[in-house]
């Protein structure tokens, strides 16, 4: 398949050229990029596992991603060759299959971009963990009613030990992914908690301890 687009480019027209080719189960397998006066072609390429996943990644710059999955067809790991083999590891709750934890092989990222996330019976977030591991590292709790409406969430400045927060199974129970028993210190920094009408509009609520009113909305969808 083969794609020109054209547009002008101060006085003068600059056409791209994008081309694709395809295997037999329609799954692309190379994309193709010209800039003639800009640009020689450039190629990215794709591979696919049995299952017809993308399991490699080839950039127009060379640069290789392998991925791999779960025997439930869920993203396991992300590996960037050309980042020194930088593994990127999801893990997922055992029965909502939603993404507990996002982890780097290198430590320091995790700190700063990795995060956790808790999940209740039905598959909503009720504790949150931005950056997986951090020293001290801040920690968002949500509560929610029978209808799934926010009740009240509270955001606390947790310290762990370093073992506390890792990738064993043993001590993740549904996306927590700290063993809370190692867990140092924690201080309230934030909190609010929301109350509705008798149809589920938001009426009011309360941030350290002053109450802001809120406009309600048929669909309860509102902000404080």
């Amino acid at each position: 398949m083969v794609e020109i687009s054209c547009r002008v480019i101060g006085n003068a027209t600059q056409c791209f050229r994008d081309s694709s080719v395809y295997e037999i189960r329609d799954l692309r397998t190379k994309l193709m990029v010209t800039a003639p006066g800009l640009w020689a072609t450039h190629t990215a390429s794709y591979h696919y596992d049995s299952h017809m996943l993308l399991d490699t990644l080839t950039s127009f710059t060379g640069e290789k991603e392998t991925i791999t999955y779960t025997g439930e067809l869920l993203d396991s790991t992300r590996t960037f060759l050309a980042l020194n083999n930088l593994k990127l590891t999801y893990n997922h709750t055992q029965w909502l299959h939603t993404m507990s934890a996002l982890q780097f092989s290198d430590t320091s990222l995790s700190r700063v971009v990795g995060s956790t996330a808790g999940y209740d019976s039905i598959g909503r977030v009720t504790r949150l963990l931005p950056r997986r591991g951090a020293r001290p590292d801040t920690v968002r709790t949500a509560a929610f009613d029978h209808g799934g409406r926010l009740l009240q969430y509270g955001d606390t400045l947790d310290t762990w030990a370093d073992s506390a927060c890792t990738l064993d199974q043993s001590v993740t129970k549904l996306g927590e992914s700290c063993n809370n028993s190692l867990l140092l210190s924690a201080a309230g920094i934030a909190a609010a908690s929301y109350a509705y009408d008798a149809v589920g509009n938001r009426q009011e609520a309360t941030q350290n301890d002053s109450v802001a009113p809120a406009t309600g909305s048929p669909d309860g969808r509102t902000s404080a």
